[in-house]
């Protein structure tokens, strides 16, 4: 792609007129938003990709997994364990929230124990 040969490819904040605001329109009892901007596009034809939060890397996410699992409190209702391996070798966690010790009735969801 066109914009791949130019330096400043990759991830970046982009737009103007950004405006995030309540839309006055309920649905199931619950305020709506609307998120408007307005974005321009450097090349024709170029590939790409609009994200609602900057996306983060690996190591980063690791690095908040592994602080939520010392952080007594969340800990409760937090466990991840090592789901698989990636083909690049780095561990695939999975995340359970929930719970823990409640019976599944109050859980939500249930009992898998």
């Amino acid at each position: 792609r066109a914009s791949e040969l130019d330096r400043r490819s990759g991830w970046r904040r982009a737009g103007r007129r950004i405006l995030f605001y309540t839309n006055g329109q309920r649905k199931r009892r619950q305020t709506l938003h609307t998120l408007t901007f307005t974005l321009d596009f450097e090349y024709e034809g170029d590939q790409v990709f609009i994200a609602c939060g900057h996306p983060y890397s690996y190591t980063q996410l690791r690095a908040y997994l592994a602080a939520l699992e010392r952080d007594s409190l969340r800990a409760k209702r937090f466990r991840r364990r090592t789901l698989c391996r990636s083909l690049a070798g780095n561990e695939v966690d999975m995340v359970t929230v929930t719970t823990f010790g409640a019976p599944a009735d109050q859980r939500g969801g249930a009992d898998t124990r």
